[in-house]
């Protein structure tokens, strides 16, 4: 006669905890978790005013830094995806309206010319961003931060670069002044083709061509 006990069902044991210890930097291509998510990084990347507010109330930097590797700040996050109530009340907190250079970041105002956003590109010029501050990944100033495609140089060579005219001018009237690089951006992006993805933001030929004209008539920086 043959048992008719079965074996009983042992899950598997779980693999150990991988988390790298405090100050580690994780693997390359690792994915995110939870555990990698603070209060601050979830209350910037869910678009949540509310809760940037009550976390600079209870004492939260508004420079500081944030990412899977740390790798930029509330406002730079922002500034790249039109997040203007979040960058007012970090702005409001004393966030540094053009970030620190020597942290290898393209400025607020440059990723946000890049986009062509200009209502938060009035409000980082309202609050003392320079429209012609200028950064080279070639020099070494600007590390990996910046939208792929994005030119060095400047807020105005950024703009250029993406074909946003209005934005262009926007800057032209806060005292940018338009030097080599920026005349070329606008020739590159001209020459690139048209995104597929429509939620890139990219001007027309006719913009291209009027933004080259407007540079010219600008003369030299």
């Amino acid at each position: 006669m043959k048992n008719s006990r079965t074996t009983p069902h042992v899950d598997p044991p779980e693999p150990p905890h991988t988390r790298p210890p405090e100050g580690a930097s994780p693997s390359p291509g690792a994915r995110p978790s939870a555990h990698d998510r603070t209060a601050w990084d979830l209350a910037v990347r869910n678009n949540r005013p509310d809760a940037v507010a009550e976390l600079l109330d209870a004492g939260a930097d508004p420079d500081a830094a944030m990412g899977e590797h740390r790798e930029t700040t509330a406002l730079r996050y922002a500034a790249t995806r039109g997040m203007t109530a979040v960058a007012q009340r970090l702005l409001a907190a004393g966030a540094q309206p053009d970030g620190r250079l020597d942290e290898g970041q393209a400025t607020p105002l440059m990723l946000a010319s890049a986009q062509g956003d200009l209502d938060m590109m009035r409000l980082l010029l309202d609050r003392g961003a320079s429209p012609r501050s200028v950064a080279s990944r070639r020099a070494g100033i600007v590390a990996p931060g910046p939208p792929a495609g994005m030119p060095d140089g400047s807020p105005l060579a950024s703009a250029a670069h993406g074909g946003h005219l209005e934005a262009v001018r926007l800057l032209l009237e806060h005292g940018a002044r338009p030097d080599p690089e920026t005349r070329e951006a606008a020739v590159r992006g001209a020459r690139k083709p048209r995104p597929r993805d429509p939620g890139i933001r990219r001007g027309t030929p006719e913009d291209y061509r009027a933004i080259q004209e407007l540079l010219e008539r600008e003369g030299p920086a």
